[in-house]
């Protein structure tokens, strides 16, 4: 029975640490996306202005 109640409290212990990975892992991928996001519209921004510079040019 004690041996029983140790492996019980270990898969719990690991069960709670996957746990927080998980929720770091998910706070991560919404900053990411959220990141990326912000990139892709610089980007986007940039290439308009480049084509814009481009246009007075001719």
């Amino acid at each position: 029975m004690k041996k029983l109640k140790q492996v019980i409290y270990s898969l719990h212990d690991k069960q709670k640490k996957l746990n927080e990975k998980v929720i770091i892992n998910s706070d991560f991928n919404a900053s990411y996306s959220k990141d990326m996001k912000a990139i892709g519209d610089e980007v986007v921004e940039l290439q308009r202005v480049f084509l814009e510079m481009i246009s007075e040019k001719k």
